[in-house]
């Protein structure tokens, strides 16, 4: 029940459909022993977007507690931190334009006219990456990650975050009941 609790907390954010969502964990980490949780931030947590890292942090906690797990000031079961990532993705478009042969007898010309143009243009992959470490050894005992485009809006891109935390939770919990919790 407490893998369950553990798992519930840490996978509240995903892109249900979307986005491209994965988890990977330590398989001897025993997580019915996880009750406490304190949340660590790095350099790059609150750096690019100090908006944006307060309201992941927020949502984060919010999962974890919903989870059942206890925020903790000292000594925590585990530190839990995230990272996004981003990556500039080129994508070609290429539209014509022609005519139709004019027939026998036009020569060369009977296969018809066209022409066509390729432009690039680029869309920006985002990566939530959510990490659990193990505060005795600093070993990375869990690791979840949705990747979309989120949106310019916030309002909209909040949303995005929080149905990729609700798909990395979803299949966190399909992992423990196919290990019997």
């Amino acid at each position: 029940m407490r893998k369950l609790i553990f798992a519930s907390a840490l996978l509240a954010f995903a892109p249900a459909l979307w986005a491209k969502v994965t988890i990977d964990y330590a398989k001897e980490m025993d997580f019915g022993d996880v009750k406490t949780f304190q949340f660590k931030a790095t350099d790059e947590t609150a750096a690019k977007d100090p908006l944006l890292a307060d309201s992941i942090v927020q949502m984060l906690k919010t999962k974890l507690k919903a989870a059942g797990l206890t925020e903790a000031t000292a000594n925590p079961d585990v530190y839990v931190t995230y990272h996004v990532l981003t990556k500039d993705t080129p994508v070609l478009n290429t539209t014509g334009f022609g005519y139709g042969g004019f027939g026998p007898g036009w020569g060369a010309w009977g296969g018809g006219l066209g022409s066509a143009t390729t432009t690039v243009s680029t869309y920006t992959e985002d990566t939530l990456v959510i990490d659990a470490y193990r505060p005795s050894d600093n070993k990375l005992v869990w690791r979840g990650q949705g990747t979309t485009s989120w949106s310019d809006k916030p309002e909209k891109r909040d949303k995005q975050i929080q149905e990729t935390l609700d798909d990395l939770s979803a299949r966190w919990h399909k992992i423990l009941r196919n290990q019997g919790e």
